[in-house]
């Protein structure tokens, strides 16, 4: 018999965090769900050794599909996901990601509620490991609101879609080696309609140290994306110019705050168009003090109102309890 839920964990070199992944799963208050973690590392790699051992804990504890794929990249994971999916509400979490435990009972009880919305998302928090945290709020996402950046999803687990639009128009386009989050949803969103959940369901936990992908590769990836929505008519010509500038300005803004080399940051600047005046101080107190930057961008990334230092140390402790139930 078919679980109401799909919840498909796309996994690359994650086998440390996806004890935590799964561990959320065993929490939650709603049960009808279904497992699948589609496995990037390629067979018999160390890293999927080590996954399949992380599986094998959790295997009487979770209804689990685990799809050992070739070595391709994300999409083709979650793509592999999509086609072994058997329930009637697909959501996706990333193995360094944990939902809430009222994640899926919020979310049937809106799908049910809302018969003509076919995407949920709610807000996400997300937490460095230095403790700085921020609340994504997902209020009114459509495909050009979330392509030009005014608006975000947050983490590629906070998209939740009625099984219905991925066999009417197909899954990710696995060409895409980066974005393809951005690339499903505003696509998808062009043509069906969401809600989003006032409330933070989702926690992002990464470390704001790590490295930026491949300069050349993401700039490649982020031509592609506005070929793409532009021959499918969700932008215009003039929208097309507008688009290519705010990638690269949210390019640089990823890359100051990851730290990456500054000839490559230089390099992104000169390319950009009327840059905001906080990019810009941003971008030369990263070139003069990276300690002073550094300083800044806590009280910066912290600021949002809701989110204090109480609930992120909650959450922290909460992640840590979840590590704990895999040790």
């Amino acid at each position: 018999m078919s679980k109401l839920f799909s919840i498909i964990i796309p996994t690359y070199k994650g086998s440390d965090s996806l004890p935590i992944a799964l561990a959320c799963l065993e929490k939650q208050t709603f049960k009808d769900f279904e497992v699948i973690v589609s496995d990037d590392n390629g067979k018999d790699s160390d890293e999927q050794i080590k996954t399949q051992k992380v599986i094998d804990t959790f295997k009487d504890k979770l209804n689990i599909k685990y799809l050992i794929n070739k070595h391709v990249n994300g999409s083709y994971a979650r793509n592999q996901g999509l086609q072994n999916a058997e329930g009637k509400y697909i959501c996706f979490l990333d193995d360094d990601d944990f939902y809430l435990d009222s994640y899926l009972e919020e979310i049937k009880k809106t799908f049910e509620l809302n018969k003509d919305i076919s995407f949920i998302f709610s807000n996400v928090v997300i937490i460095l490991k230095e403790g700085v945290s921020r609340i994504v709020e997902c209020n009114d996402i459509d495909s050009k609101s979330l392509l030009f950046y005014k608006k975000e999803i947050g983490t590629g687990s906070n998209i939740c879609f009625r099984r219905e639009v991925y066999d009417t128009d197909g899954g990710f386009n696995d060409s895409y080696l980066r974005l393809q989050d951005i690339e499903f949803v505003a696509k998808k969103l062009a043509k069906y309609k969401s809600i989003s959940l006032d409330k933070p369901l989702v926690v992002k936990y990464y470390n704001s140290n790590d490295n930026f992908p491949n300069f050349d590769r993401n700039i490649k990836m982020c031509e592609k994306l506005r070929d793409d929505v532009y021959k499918l008519g969700i932008i215009n010509k003039e929208e097309y110019a507008e688009l290519r500038n705010n990638q690269l300005l949210n390019i640089l803004k990823d890359m100051i705050v990851k730290k990456s080399l500054k000839d490559d940051v230089k390099r992104v600047y000169k390319m950009i168009n009327n840059i905001p005046f906080m990019v810009k101080a941003s971008y030369y107190t990263y070139l003069l003090s990276p300690k002073l930057f550094n300083t800044i961008f806590k009280v910066i990334f912290s600021s949002t109102k809701e989110n204090n230092d109480s609930n992120v140390n909650e959450l922290i402790e909460y992640r840590k309890k979840l590590e704990e139930i895999y040790k």
